[in-house]
């Protein structure tokens, strides 16, 4: 199982999805997705594995659509080396839905590499980024 692959498949489901179907809210439209089982065992199969600038992208991208869960928020913070490499990525990254997510990974982490990157989230291009990322840090008590 790739996780490239199972973004494909969302990606897919995304442009062909009927909805007046859906079961939740507009702004929820993810949480519809039938195959989410498998997306996440790609996600930790990828965050598990060795990581690069390509998979970090495609696990950002994964983060980004999980917003209402936040199941691969908790599995980033689970893995918090792996969960700062991800946030070096994030601060690039044009979805915001994935920056604010990682600054709460940051906050719950709450180590010096945490800090320096909340530092530099809260100086985001995004609103709703830039107070996550403040008060994830003050959060974690820095």
């Amino acid at each position: 199982m790739q996780l490239g692959n199972e973004i494909e498949r969302f990606k897919h489901w995304a442009t062909t999805r009927d909805p007046l179907t859906a079961k939740y809210f507009p702004s929820e439209w993810e949480c519809d997705y039938p195959h989410w089982g498998e997306m996440y065992e790609a996600v930790r199969i990828a965050i598990d594995g060795e990581l690069n600038e390509r998979l970090a992208q495609d696990i950002l991208y994964a983060l980004a659509r999980d917003n209402e869960d936040e199941f691969i928020l908790e599995m980033l913070e689970e893995r918090p080396k792996k969960a700062i490499y991800l946030a070096e990525q994030a601060i690039k990254f044009p979805d915001r839905e994935a920056r604010w997510q990682i600054a709460v990974v940051l906050g719950r982490i709450g180590s010096k590499d945490a800090d320096r990157i909340l530092a530099n989230l809260e100086q985001d291009e995004d609103e709703y980024v830039r107070r996550r990322a403040k008060s994830s840090k003050s959060d974690a008590g820095t």
